[in-house]
């Protein structure tokens, strides 16, 4: 399964999430600190809710972060989590930032005002952006598949394209990174032939879609 990026979701009445975020910011754990300048900030610009910002100093592990928690719908969601300053966070960092402030900061008083807490996974299977018929045609061609050559040969061709056409008839949410990262991470495949077999499915997809339109 691939390694990504986790999310945290606190359902619940607007007013215990009004509650949730005072409780919060109240009690953070050591070196979490909220940023009402950034919040500040953030509401000058349009928005699809009201964003909280927690920053965190610098650890051994990683460097300073911000955490956004954006407020809509009766839910509050980390929309992301930066570092504070140039460059980004890994995976790894960010999902341990993450955690360390559900766990030691938000899950205790979400659960005590009734709110719903959810983690997601740090990993996912394929079938987590395509349909299962769509993951099986993925599978038989790469299992089938010469990995030098890709989609050239005729009859891998075939198989590549039946995952094409079923992808697009789901309309998924698999995109060209993570297809990517599926075939080098998950089955081996060249850098290089992944990479092209990324772009042909991105193409792929647009020219579908576009064929759909003009019909």
């Amino acid at each position: 399964m691939l390694e990504v990026f986790k999310n945290l979701a606190i359902r619940g009445s607007s007013e215990k999430l009004d509650a949730f975020i005072a409780g919060v910011s109240d009690h953070l754990s050591s070196g979490w600190s909220r940023d009402r300048d950034a919040e500040t900030r953030l509401a000058r610009a349009p928005s699809p809710g009201r964003y909280y910002v927690f920053r965190c100093e610098a650890r051994a592990d990683r460097p300073a972060l911000s955490l956004f928690l954006l407020g809509k719908n009766s839910a509050l969601e980390v929309s992301n989590i930066v570092p504070r300053g140039v460059g980004s966070l890994t995976r790894v960092q960010y999902n341990a930032a993450l955690d360390e402030f559900v766990e030691q900061s938000a899950r205790s008083i979400a659960e005590r005002l009734g709110l719903e807490v959810s983690v997601s996974s740090d990993r996912q299977p394929i079938t987590h952006w395509v349909s299962e018929e769509a993951a099986r045609r993925l599978r038989v061609f790469s299992l089938a598949a010469n990995k030098g050559t890709g989609s050239s040969h005729p009859l891998d061709f075939q198989r590549w394209a039946s995952f094409l056409i079923q992808v697009h008839q789901d309309n998924t949410r698999l995109d060209s990174h993570t297809l990517q990262r599926w075939l080098i991470e998950e089955e081996g495949w060249p850098a290089e032939t992944a990479i092209e077999l990324a772009v042909e499915f991105g193409f792929a997809q647009d020219l579908l879609k576009a064929y759909d339109a003009g019909r």
